[in-house]
């Protein structure tokens, strides 16, 4: 059994079960990776408070005694404090959980970009190391940009994105 204390920002809150929800998370040991919450969605919990998307709180992971370590570890959150909300733009974390790779490793430059709260679209975008901002669409070369796509990771027009499923695009909002 292993566990972790760290501090983190909640990004996203997804019911897993009927009282259990899967809680997505940019740790600062540990970057993105996301933990199973027992009992967070009932009425009583104590947790559920601390889990809010845009929170960031002090958490304590642990895994269970099965768990391998070649594996992708499962983990289960256990404990939370908060310590302040840093975002209230919904559509900006989950932005970051989308284009966040699972178990990205950890990065202190892009910890202290999100420590600062701010909703910095320009900002995620180059820090995810995607540089080319003031670029035309890739596929017709409009100059007007309005999505990212997510299979192709460019950034596209408005007229092109027609072609996309909506799943595979972000709002570009830069």
């Amino acid at each position: 059994m292993q566990e972790c204390v760290t501090e983190a920002l909640v990004l996203l809150k997804e019911p897993f079960s009927e009282y259990d929800a899967r809680i997505t998370l940019y740790t600062r040991l540990n970057g993105k990776l996301w933990a199973k919450a027992k009992s967070v969605r009932k009425i009583t919990s104590k947790l559920n408070a601390h889990l809010e998307p845009g929170m960031v709180t002090l958490i304590r992971l642990t895994t269970r005694k099965d768990d391998h370590v070649g594996k992708d570890l499962n983990w289960y959150l256990t404990d939370s404090l908060n310590e302040f909300r840093a975002y209230t733009n919904f559509e900006f974390l989950e932005s970051i959980a989308r284009l966040i790779p699972d178990h990205m490793g950890r990065s202190d430059l892009f910890w202290n970009f999100l420590m600062k709260g701010e909703v910095n679209w320009r900002g995620l975008y180059s820090n995810l190391g995607y540089q080319n901002l003031n670029s035309t669409c890739m596929n017709c070369g409009e100059e007007n940009i309005a999505y990212f796509s997510k299979s192709d990771e460019t950034f596209i027009g408005a007229i092109c994105a027609l072609n996309f499923p909506d799943y595979l695009l972000l709002q570009a909002k830069l």
